[in-house]
């Protein structure tokens, strides 16, 4: 009896718990989460982003795009993605999710196809390699003004991109 008497009160302790925790009105419901985040992607796509710097072994390096850099990435509204690294091109997919309490938006990128021309020389086979491999270890995407960067899973900058309008 005694057990009976405890497993009621302590069911009727939560139901007055849970009763005084809600409100009168009806609550918001939060989006469900892995779901799209229109906002951001909205502000991503149709545009050709140049890539300012990456992060191959750790440490970044800015680039200049003005100065010879082709690298490209366009984001598609169909989900799609096009990237160059100017000498070989990638098709795949990218998505970004809701905002975080940190301000990045969790994302991933897959690169697809790819077209595999020989680089010239070694140096530019390494930065096709590493814009290729960055890019799949993209976790978070981080907003700045014109520009983005995506973050790896432990929150580095890995890569840099910027939009510069049509001069």
């Amino acid at each position: 009896m005694k057990r009976f008497l405890a497993v009621a009160a302590a069911v009727l302790g939560i139901i007055l718990i849970t009763g005084c925790a809600t409100s009168g009105g009806k609550a918001k419901k939060a989006p469900p989460a892995g779901l799209p985040d229109k906002g951001i992607s909205s502000r991503l796509i149709g545009k050709t982003w140049l890539l300012a710097g990456y992060a191959p072994d750790g440490a970044f390096f800015p680039l200049e795009p003005e100065h010879g850099t082709p690298a490209i990435l366009i984001l598609n509204p169909d989900g799609s993605l096009e990237v160059s690294t100017g000498w070989n091109n990638f098709s795949g997919s990218w998505t970004v999710r809701g905002k975080t309490a940190k301000g990045e938006y969790p994302s991933a990128i897959r690169i697809g196809k790819t077209s595999r021309d020989a680089p010239p020389n070694d140096i530019a086979a390494r930065f096709d390699r590493d814009v290729r491999r960055l890019l799949g270890k993209a976790a978070s995407l981080k907003e700045g003004q014109d520009s983005f960067v995506l973050l790896d899973s432990g929150g580095a900058i890995i890569l840099r991109y910027i939009f510069r309008k049509a001069q």
